[in-house]
Parts: structure tokens; C-alpha cells; sequence
């Protein structure tokens, strides 16, 4: 699985990473000490944490896993809410 990271940010005491791939979008929560670097690799730890969490939530790299999408309220589509205020 190919991940791009978009973003990465300190949040509330957490460190975040935003990364796009094949099966969507993540938005991950990690301890801050994971924006420092790791001594043995010299990469930022969050990046061996992301590996791991999304290995974890979708499987290795090596399976095939497929996401089926199934609308379960086909007549919510396009509809349109107004949140607080007047209709």
C-alpha cells in the first residue's frame, strides 16, 4: 500500500498525521515524542508509528483488502442541512 502524507500537525497534546491512500484518507493521533527523530534510523518516529497503525487497521502490504461501499440512505445524497441560525 502506497501512503502519501498530507499533513502534520501538534493538536491538543497530540502529535497529527494526515496521510491519503489507496483505501482513503486517515487523520492518525500520536504521542508528541513521535515528531522527534529516532536514533538508530535518523527518520522521525512517527513515521515506523503510521507504518504500524495502518498496517494494523488494513493488513499488510501484501493483501488485497476491498472496501465495499454500500449506500445505506441513497435519498440523503446532495440533500442540503443548514447547522444553527434560520432555515
Amino acid at each position: 500500500m502506497e501512503v502519501t502524507i498530507t499533513a502534520v500537525y501538534e493538536h491538543m497534546n497530540c502529535l497529527r498525521v494526515e496521510v491519503e491512500h489507496e483505501y482513503g484518507t486517515d487523520n492518525l493521533g500520536l504521542s508528541l515524542k513521535a515528531k522527534f527523530l529516532d536514533p538508530l534510523t535518523g527518520e522521525p518516529r512517527y513515521l515506523s508509528e503510521v507504518q504500524s497503525l495502518l498496517e494494523k487497521k488494513y493488513g499488510g502490504a501484501g493483501k488485497d483488502k476491498k472496501i465495499e461501499k454500500k449506500n445505506l440512505f441513497p435519498d440523503q445524497i446532495g440533500k442540503k442541512i443548514v447547522i444553527g441560525g434560520k432555515k
